[in-house]
């Protein structure tokens, strides 16, 4: 049988390791802040409910044939909805969707669809 030839390499103190050590533990303690703020950011959650809960009112209003004006509170936001002929067309219905806080102090979206009338 053959010998391995062995080649010793020198290792590395407590102190480098412990230092090694701490500075991934502050890489990543970083980036899970990072991270975290990242996914708790709710800049675009208003907008998303707002789509959301629009997309299923004009569903609902095109279902139901209720072609008024009318505002509803939901899930601590305000929609208004506003039906009007598109370019004074008698066959197409515009329906706008407006979207705020709770206390309309800021608009956060604004949603127009078009629905031709069923006579």
């Amino acid at each position: 049988m053959a010998k391995l030839k062995l080649q010793f390499v020198k290792g590395s103190t407590l102190v480098e390791v412990l230092v090694a050590f701490v500075i991934v533990m502050l890489v990543f303690t970083f980036a899970t802040i990072i991270v975290v703020q990242t996914y708790q950011s709710e800049s675009g959650l208003p907008l998303l409910k707002g789509l959301s809960y629009s997309e299923v009112w004009k569903n609902e209003t095109i279902m139901s044939n209720s072609f008024f004006d009318e505002t509803v509170e939901k899930s601590g936001l305000v929609y208004e909805r506003h039906i009007t002929n598109y370019r004074n067309s008698k066959k197409i219905l515009q329906i706008e969707i407006h979207v705020f806080t709770s206390r309309k102090e800021q608009e956060i979206a604004r949603f127009y669809y078009l629905t031709p009338i069923q006579l």
